[in-house]
């Protein structure tokens, strides 16, 4: 019994890992499966990554024009809004020197999230990267 109870506390505690594929850019335009959001861990402490490159079909895209962007814990500032439909959206408003990123993430599962950058996060790229290749809507 004491075991069974160590098992569901650990199980409890553990963090949920989460990767959400883009879908579409600002625009709504469809777009090749080419950045991904990955979250682990719960709403108030998540660790985020984006990670994403021009065009993953270029050997020279891939290798010199990935941007990367991990946003740091210490760094963003997480608040809650409800959307029309009701459901809960985790935005974290990340700053650090003068790049600001904006993840917004639907309390669906973390199934749904759109991402917004600055042009002075450009310095998370590759030379040929474009860091705007980030920003648009997620899905899993």
């Amino acid at each position: 019994m004491k075991n069974a109870i160590l098992i569901l506390l650990f199980l409890s505690s553990t963090s949920s890992a989460t990767e959400l594929h883009r879908i579409a850019d600002l625009n709504q335009k469809k777009v090749t499966d080419n950045a991904v959001i990955s979250t682990k861990g719960h709403w108030n402490n998540l660790n985020i990554t984006l990670n994403g490159t021009t065009d993953p079909n270029d050997v020279n895209a891939a290798m010199y024009g990935t941007c990367n962007v991990d946003m740091d814990k210490s760094a963003y500032s997480h608040s809650v809004k409800k959307s029309d439909e009701g459901n809960d959206i985790h935005e974290y408003n990340y700053t650090a020197d003068q790049c600001k990123a904006k993840v917004e993430i639907i309390d669906m599962n973390k199934q749904e999230a759109r991402v917004t950058l600055s042009d002075q996060c450009q310095v998370y790229c590759g030379v040929q990267g474009d860091i705007h290749s980030l920003d648009g809507y997620y899905r899993q």
